[in-house]
């Protein structure tokens, strides 16, 4: 999917969230604002703060320069999960209703609720997101969200025209969201324009500079997304004076007369073939340590990317903001979203738990331990903790990942009776090539435990991390509300495991699908 709009200073404007980029007693790191007054692109900002020590009958309230303001991955009426509200569960889903004085107003199913904008996390679906109805006879084909519904669920719209709410559980993400750039078998760039009856509508630029730009429909499995998003840090293949080696650009637009891509660099803008840019690792919003160390960002602080700053990349660190070359930093191995396990166990987060990464602590209340060298954590069941970074391991799933698992048991549960027969089993995996009707018979048999006919979801799971840290698998099925019977449990292993997800298997069955 395209990647999503970074926290920045682009396009801020009166209501928006905002974070201020320095730092004092007045404005602590980590504070949120809101956006009283903005006076033109280069103009300064009139921000109201929650004041010293969060004090709400004494805001702070002045204006600051739009260079060192940065907006908030969440907005007024985006969906939302909050952590650690009494009653509330962080699988539920509200919106957010109004700036609460330097917390976060949100309605969740009939309530208003109150929290901390570290507790807020934002929902993968959003009005207007492409999913699939995991339970629907077109579940192949591309959905849209509706609205949100005071009881929580969201509605949802089928391609034959079905109107009906669902849990998010039921629901699945689509890997082509509106404006994703996908390419087509001949390697060309187009932009996703719209959804009609379940297909996805592109548009590819003009074969010749007096033609108009064609559009043609395609089911969801027939696309590849294009390496290059749209607000992508790039780098070129080539080099030159303009555009020297190691230099990175932001994308900025695909030009359909041309079918090039527009990309700033830091002396200029120029367009080029798709083939000739390359993604760079460091992305908008994406967690850093800083290679060196001094009294300003020391040792294990983690910071953010913020935006390119000429030839550097400007990162929002805890005690404030600065440029620096991007060899100079490295990626955190956990991202916003991402799975994590805890390399300890206790009672309440047993081994195996899945927790996930809602921001950077940058200050915590009951004192400095911790503060800008860790992160909040999820956990199911227990709530959000501040887990240093070295006291984690990867649970080999993201977000993507996750959807793709639940998309594709629904894709081999056809009947959507929450089990898997063997045909069911023998339909999808033969039409995937690589075994005969009779291996998948005999794959059914082996998978199915019980003998009972059927295979379960947690059956379906120990055969996803059949190579896999078990322990993880049983963690996922049980976030997902897949319970899984008490079974004898391999030992984990004690290196971190790969980033790509689930492995060969998932990766197939999802590119067969279309996720």
């Amino acid at each position: 999917m395209a990647l999503r709009e970074a926290d920045g200073n682009m396009r801020i404007q009166k209501g928006h969230f905002v974070y201020w980029m320095d730092s004092d007693k007045e404005i602590p790191r980590g504070d949120l604002g809101w956006v009283s007054l903005t006076r033109g692109y280069d103009g300064d900002i009139g921000v109201l703060f929650p004041g010293p020590d969060g004090i709400r009958p004494h805001p702070w309230q002045g204006d600051l320069s739009h260079e060192h303001l940065y907006k908030s991955w969440f907005q007024k009426m985006m969906w939302v999960h909050v952590a650690d509200v009494p009653g509330v569960s962080f699988s539920d889903i509200g919106y957010v209703y109004e700036y609460g004085g330097g917390d976060v107003q949100v309605t969740m199913k009939e309530a208003l609720i109150q929290a901390p904008p570290e507790a807020i996390h934002r929902c993968d679906f959003q009005h207007r997101s492409w999913v699939h109805i995991l339970d629907h006879p077109e579940s192949e084909l591309v959905s849209f969200v509706g609205t949100y519904m005071k009881s929580g669920k969201i509605v949802a719209y089928s391609p034959s025209g079905r109107c009906a709410e669902y849990e998010p559980w039921q629901l699945a993400l689509a890997r082509v969201q509106e404006k994703s750039w996908v390419l087509s078998d001949q390697g060309e760039v187009g932009v996703a324009k719209d959804e009609e009856k379940g297909k996805i509508l592109v548009r590819f630029p003009s074969s010749g500079k007096e033609d108009a730009p064609r559009e043609e429909t395609f089911m969801p499995k027939e696309l590849k997304l294009s390496p290059i998003q749209p607000k992508m840090f790039v780098t070129w293949t080539g080099h030159d004076e303009d555009v020297p080696e190691g230099h990175v650009g932001e994308v900025y637009d695909l030009k359909m007369k041309t079918a090039r891509i527009n990309v700033r660099f830091p002396k200029g803008d120029w367009d080029f073939k798709v083939t000739e840019l390359v993604p760079h690792r460091l992305q908008p919003g994406k967690y850093v340590w800083w290679k060196s160390s001094d009294e300003d960002i020391p040792k294990g602080h983690i910071g953010e990317v913020i935006k390119l700053k000429k030839d550097q990349i400007a990162v929002q660190w805890p005690k404030s903001w600065w440029s620096m070359k991007p060899d100079r930093l490295l990626l955190l191995p956990f991202q916003r979203g991402d799975r994590v396990t805890w390399k300890h166990e206790s009672a309440d987060i047993p081994k195996g738990t899945i927790g996930t990464v809602i921001s950077i602590c940058y200050h915590r209340k009951g004192g400095d331990d911790g503060a800008g060298t860790s992160l909040f954590v999820y956990w199911p069941g227990f709530g959000r903790l501040v887990m240093r970074p070295d006291s984690l391991r990867s649970a080999n799933w993201n977000t993507q990942s996750i959807n793709r698992l639940k998309a594709t048991f629904g894709r081999f549960d056809r009947n959507g009776d929450g089990k898997i027969s063997e045909e069911e089993l023998v339909s999808v995996m033969s039409s995937l090539g690589d075994l005969s009707e009779s291996e998948c018979r005999e794959l059914f048999k082996s998978l199915d435990k019980d003998g009972n006919g059927k295979l379960s979801v947690a059956e379906f799971v120990d055969y996803v991390f059949a190579d896999e840290d078990r322990y993880a698998g049983e963690g996922l099925a049980k976030q997902l509300g897949m319970e899984k019977p008490p079974t004898p449990v391999s030992k984990p292993k004690d290196e971190a495991p790969p980033d790509e997800g689930s492995g060969g298997f998932m990766s197939q069955v999802g590119s067969f699908f279309g996720f």
